[in-house]
């Protein structure tokens, strides 16, 4: 016989003879014996989807009356009262909240025209909350412009926008889709300046600009 067949033949024997221990000398889950007393040495068998190994297993520290009451809030209000409380699955009060600027008939809603904001106020005039108008006005928008010969003449690349952006909204330029880093452009009103002397690759004649703002 071939002595390398015969090897072969020897290694699969080896193997079908060590697989046979291996399943001789294992149990069933079912089988194995209960641990006894109150051992801190548990471990799960755990696997990464290549690897399997142990792990020590750790029960919760959350008892089942705490999970409930965590899992359990309800939030009411006082009857009578413009008070509502927060309270867990006992029924303990976990925090309290007056809610009567909210709930009262005489708030005032104005449009203050000189500081340009909506303001909130109670029925005394006092300032409960305010919101820019800009924050709530205002429109976003792009633009488009196109590279042209003129343009390369220059370290810098000036476009003239139809609207005035808000310095509060941030400001994003792409030049053929590439993202232009805010510290390479300067907005002076409705000017765009885009220092090409600092983009990273080379600037050619129609290469399109996009500026996302809003105004």
């Amino acid at each position: 016989m071939d002595t390398t067949l015969q090897i072969l033949i020897k290694k699969v024997s080896q193997l079908t003879e060590r697989l046979n221990s291996l399943f001789e000398s294992s149990k069933k889950i079912h089988e194995l014996p209960s641990l006894l007393g109150n051992s801190e040495d548990l471990f799960i068998a755990v696997s990464d989807g290549v690897n399997t190994g142990k792990k020590e297993y750790r029960p919760s520290e959350i008892d089942r009356e705490e999970f409930d009451d965590a899992t359990s809030i309800s939030l009411e209000r006082i009857e009578g009262t413009n008070t509502i409380e927060l309270k867990n699955g006992k029924g303990d009060v976990l925090s309290t909240l007056d809610i009567g600027f909210i709930s009262s008939a005489s708030l005032i809603l104005s449009a203050d025209s000189e500081d340009k904001k909506l303001v909130l106020m109670d029925e005394e005039e006092n300032i409960l909350s305010f919101v820019p108008f800009e924050d709530i006005l205002l429109q976003p928008t792009h633009e488009y412009y196109t590279i042209t010969e003129s343009d390369l003449l220059n370290t810098s690349i000036e476009i003239k926008l139809i609207n005035f952006p808000s310095l509060k909204e941030p400001i994003t330029v792409y030049i053929n889709g590439l993202f232009v880093n805010p510290d390479d452009f300067v907005l002076s009103d409705n000017i765009l300046t885009i220092q090409r002397t600092n983009i990273g690759y080379d600037i050619k004649e129609g290469m399109k600009v996009t500026v996302n703002y809003k105004y």
